[in-house]
């Protein structure tokens, strides 16, 4: 005799997921009829629909006569059982079930998106073919402004991406009748689906951002635009730059993309390259005719990205593809061109430079050219040669390269590229201080203005050069100028980068010493109202923030938040620079509507002796309340709770201001609490 063992009424989702009808019907009869009839609804039909195996179909017939649900009911997620049915890979007979019972392929859930987004997105091309069949539409945009085609190229299914951009397949069922009345739909859908190639997300991007192999072919074929770029400037090609897809950069080169195109923050996809430390991609894009020289919104170029990267062997790896670039080319003036030029007057010794100029007239005229994508001509680059540069660098070569340029091959002195720097920035910038004097004995303007309204004195007081800050101020340079920002050359020279390689402390200092020593405004205010001293005080330059003391910087002026340099040193946990200010303000200075703040702040950053020494100033509204009245105000009522220091004490209350010794002082145990009557507090008051 055969027993028959009975199944758990808890576990009715196994039963619909793994077993048969019999053995649903096993389980209902242990339950009532009113448990049965509520345990029956839209979860159990998409569990069903989810199996991949002939016995789904009929307990989903089974679930839908038994308890009345119809293929359409929605989950929580508005999700029908034909999402669940669309993404399995063994149950295209489940999906027929539902598909003949007039399930809608159209339905959408809470994300937009119909079943043919689930079947791109698991790439199941035999469902997605029963569902345009359907009349499933494959211009459906969800919620983030992408179609199904999105989802197919993002997970690699050239099937269903070739599917969707051909269109839903002609029904055999379709009388005459209706294909003649429905032509007119026919031939709008054919035209929304030769957009559906190029369409955009909300970000800007298309299908292209996100496919790769098969499926890009398939896309460039059908007529998705490689120029296409999104909100941020980028193409199809800084994806696949960023993530090292060689094989993908190379469809979309062959496909006619801009390999200089420049994103908003003034990058090309090498940039994006050889910060990732792809060398693969690197040697790509330079093969291809990529500018490795082109400098982005910072002045830095993607060979000076490639020499940055932390990882020694990405490092090094990708600085050899851009090494390989820069040797020297000397295959004469049949193959001259502007970029062959400018690896040679980048990197070239003075002779090799003068030979290669100088052989033909045509490299004569391309030396005086300015180049067309950044506006920079030859002498920008001889003028950033950086010093100390092996045996072909040094300052000295970099002016005789110059000399050579101006004097000999007649290049503008005064040119501008688009970011409307002169070549004297670009010394400033590495800080060539004889190339700096040479230019501006030339007739450079040191005053001229870029995009930014900085002038040249800017950079040399970033880079931490004194000697060509002071090549600068002696062509009377200015060095009260004011940036579109409001700031200085001051405000640069306190705030350079001490880590980098071209800086150190001293010759910061140093560089701010010769401003100083030029009448530079201590207190002049930028657009924020704040001064140098903020700024320093803020970055935890101390040498540079007692200088700035010295040289009598104000420490009651506050920038447009109410907030000092103080504050900001706080902030930032610089503790030295905080103590050096509090010890410039000799502890009677602060502003007392600041106290509170910098008080909570510095305990909170774990600063207690900093916050001992904030004592406020005098009540500046005549009032006559003492410092110490501000530091500690006399309680009104029983004072806050706080955390007592004596281990004693299960509970205290304290002064809401008070620290150390001090702050024990006004503890009051709470023995007697429950006790009724009147009792004496530390401050002699009765409560």
């Amino acid at each position: 005799m055969q027993v028959r063992v009975a199944i758990l009424p808890g576990s009715l989702a196994d039963v619909v997921r793994n077993g048969t009808v019999a053995d649903l019907l096993g389980h209902l009869s242990f339950s009532s009829d009113r448990q049965s009839s509520e345990a029956l609804d839209a979860r159990l039909l998409c569990l069903a629909a989810e199996r991949e195996d002939r016995d789904a179909v009929d307990i989903c017939h089974f679930l839908m006569g038994r308890a009345g649900l119809q293929p359409d009911t929605p989950n929580v997620y508005l999700q029908s059982p034909l999402f669940f049915a669309a993404r399995t890979g063994g149950a295209s007979c489940v999906l027929q079930f539902l598909l003949a019972r007039k399930a809608d392929a159209n339905r959408r859930d809470c994300n937009m998106q119909t079943p043919i987004f689930y079947a791109a997105r698991y790439g199941k091309a035999e469902n997605l073919r029963l569902l345009l069949a359907a009349q499933g539409d494959p211009t459906t945009v969800d919620s983030n402004g992408q179609t199904a085609v999105f989802l197919a190229a993002m997970h690699s299914a050239p099937s269903c991406v070739e599917l969707l951009l051909n269109g839903a397949p002609q029904s055999d069922n379709n009388n005459n009748t209706n294909n003649n009345n429905s032509n007119n739909d026919n031939s709008n859908k054919n035209n929304n689906l030769s957009l559906l190639a190029d369409s955009r997300d909300r970000w800007g991007r298309t299908a292209l951002f996100y496919a790769r192999g098969d499926c890009l072919c398939l896309l460039l074929k059908s007529g998705g635009s490689p120029h296409s770029s999104d909100v941020d400037g980028q193409t199809a090609l800084f994806s696949a730059a960023r993530n090292g897809d060689t094989a993908a950069a190379e469809l979309l080169l062959d496909s006619q993309a801009e390999v200089d195109r420049v994103d908003s923050s003034g990058k090309t996809a090498l940039f994006w390259a050889a910060e990732a430390g792809h060398a693969g991609m690197c040697r790509l894009l330079l093969e291809k005719g990529a500018d490795a020289f082109l400098q982005d919104e910072a002045g830095q170029s993607p060979a000076d990205v490639a020499d940055s990267i932390r990882d020694a062997k990405l490092r090094d790896a990708t600085a050899e593809a851009f090494t390989q670039l820069r040797r020297p080319c000397s295959t004469g003036a049949a193959c001259c061109s502007f970029d062959c030029l400018k690896q040679v007057v980048v990197s070239g010794p003075e002779e090799q430079v003068r030979d290669l100029l100088l052989r033909s007239p045509t490299a004569v005229e391309l030396a005086r050219s300015q180049d067309e994508k950044s506006g920079r001509t030859l002498l920008f680059e001889a003028a950033a040669r950086r010093n100390g540069t092996g045996s072909s660098g040094g300052a000295d070569v970099a002016l005789a390269v110059c000399q050579l340029l101006v004097q000999e091959v007649g290049v503008d002195v005064h040119a501008r590229c688009l970011a409307q720097h002169t070549a004297l920035f670009e010394a400033a910038a590495v800080g060539n201080a004889k190339v700096c004097r040479y230019l501006a004995q030339r007739g450079c303007d040191v005053n001229a203005g870029d995009s930014f309204g900085r002038t040249a004195l800017f950079s040399a007081a970033s880079c931490g050069s004194e000697q060509s800050v002071r090549a600068l101020l002696d062509f009377r340079a200015d060095v009260g100028h004011r940036c579109r920002a409001g700031q200085t050359p001051l405000f640069f020279a306190v705030t350079a980068d001490n880590n980098s390689s071209n800086n150190n402390s001293s010759n910061n200092i140093d560089c701010a010493d010769a401003l100083l020593g030029a009448n530079a405004d201590v207190g002049a205010q930028d657009v924020k109202g704040q001064t140098a001293l903020f700024l320093a005080a803020g970055a935890g330059h101390e040498a540079a923030a007692r200088m700035l003391l010295q040289a009598r910087a104000s420490l009651d002026i506050l920038d447009r938040k109410g907030r000092s340099a103080l504050f900001y040193a706080i902030q930032q946990t610089r503790v030295s620079t905080a103590l050096l200010l509090l010890d410039a303000e000799g502890g009677t200075a602060v502003h007392s509507s600041l106290v509170p703040k910098m008080s909570y702040m510095a305990l909170q950053r774990g600063l207690p002796e900093i916050a001992s020494l904030l004592v406020p100033c005098e009540d500046r509204s005549g009032s006559g309340s003492s410092s110490r009245d501000l530091l500690h105000p006399p309680l009104r009522g029983r004072p806050p709770k706080l955390a007592c220091e004596d281990p004693d004490h299960a509970a205290c209350e304290v002064a809401p201001h008070a620290f150390g010794d001090e702050r024990r002082r006004y503890c009051i145990a709470f023995q007697d609490l429950d006790r009724p009557g009147k009792r004496k507090n530390p401050y002699g008051t009765s409560e």
